[in-house]
């Protein structure tokens, strides 16, 4: 009847009003994106082992660290295969960091000189060194020698769930830190039995800094010279730096911090405020640590911390500063055949329940 076929009308031209709408919209997304016919290129995936070199010359594939960096974007790694940026030998300027978040970074390495990386030197003004960010990976990096400018940026920054694996590196100036290793990453070290494969001074606050549940297996790392700490775990983190050295830094040489927990055996702290602060809940091996020349206390353990220096291995020594061993705040010490010379205040104290 005539009522229906009207009805029948409308349907139909609200069916074909939603579908023009549809279309439109369909258009404008569209036009925000580069169809397959505009591409001049396509994603190239390296089946084999791959290096490409940097040189400021011209004589390389590029001349650029950060060219190299942004041409990763054209190209997958097989799983199977690495891609090595290798930088020549030289002096490299950047006003920006250097930025890995590939989804194939686990099998991307960025080397200098291992043997010496003080022969492939790379300046920041003003920015990062180099960051890896957004839950991504740096396969490894290594023999190159990163300088800051004082400003407050990072010299090594892993951060937002994101990992790396680095060789032999030196980090100077950075007005952050030397390495820093927050949310949830991670960094471990390829050369952490070789003392000083990793060597940073003159961070603004911290040499190495490891938070926000964290971890940093290191090694026999050297720092000096930082305005804060030489090396600090903080808020659930984990710092493993076994046989590593810090000295002349503005307040403590190792410490861990708010239920962290570190592994300082056999290692070397000398002329910082405090050698090893291990405090707020945190636990710390440091059998075999020797602190020299502090002007506070040698070892301190406080508020609820434990350190253990008895089945971590036995002698921790300290040398020359005003109070040799201290717990105050229902914290502890284990000890075996621990000993202290040229302390002017206390060789043992503890207070407040420990």
């Amino acid at each position: 009847d005539a009522a229906q076929s009207a009805a029948e009308v409308n349907a139909y031209a609200y069916a074909d009003s939603l579908a023009a709408e549809a279309a439109s919209r369909l258009d404008a997304i569209e036009a925000d994106y580069l169809v397959a016919a505009d591409l001049d290129d396509t994603v190239e995936l390296i089946r084999v082992d791959t290096t490409w070199t940097i040189d400021q010359y011209g004589t390389g594939d590029f001349a650029d660290v950060s060219d190299a960096i942004a041409a990763l974007d054209e190209y997958r790694i097989a799983h199977d295969a690495t891609l090595t940026i290798q930088l020549d030998a030289g002096a490299y300027y950047f006003t920006e960091a250097l930025t890995f978040h590939h989804p194939d970074g686990g099998r991307i390495r960025l080397l200098g000189d291992e043997s010496d990386p003080n022969n492939v030197n790379l300046y920041f003004t003003g920015s990062h060194g180099i960051v890896v960010d957004e839950a991504s990976s740096l396969g490894y990096v290594a023999g190159l020698a990163l300088h800051g400018d004082a400003s407050a940026a990072n010299g090594l920054f892993i951060t937002e769930a994101s990992s790396a694996q680095a060789g032999a590196l030196e980090i100077h100036d950075f007005g952050g830190q030397g390495v820093s290793v927050t949310g949830s990453s991670y960094l471990e070290g390829n050369g952490t039995s070789t003392p000083g494969w990793l060597s940073i001074d003159g961070s603004g606050v911290s040499g190495i800094y490891v938070a926000d549940s964290s971890a940093a297996v290191l090694g026999a790392f050297e720092v000096s010279g930082s305005g804060n700490y030489g090396a600090l775990a903080e808020g659930a983190s984990y710092i493993h730096g076994v046989g590593a050295s810090a000295s002349a830094n503005g307040d403590y040489g190792f410490e861990a911090w708010n239920g962290s927990a570190a592994d300082f055996r056999d290692a070397t702290s000398s002329d910082n405020s405090t050698g090893y602060l291990v405090g707020l809940g945190s636990s710390a091996k440091l059998g075999g640590a020797t602190a020299t020349g502090n002007s506070n206390n040698g070892f301190w353990s406080l508020q609820g911390s434990y350190v253990d220096a008895y089945l971590s291995g036995c002698c921790a020594s300290s040398i020359d500063s005003p109070t040799g061993f201290e717990a105050d705040g229902l914290a502890g010490f284990s000890l075996l055949s621990p000993s202290v010379s040229g302390s002017t205040t206390y060789a043992y104290h503890t207070y407040a329940h420990s």
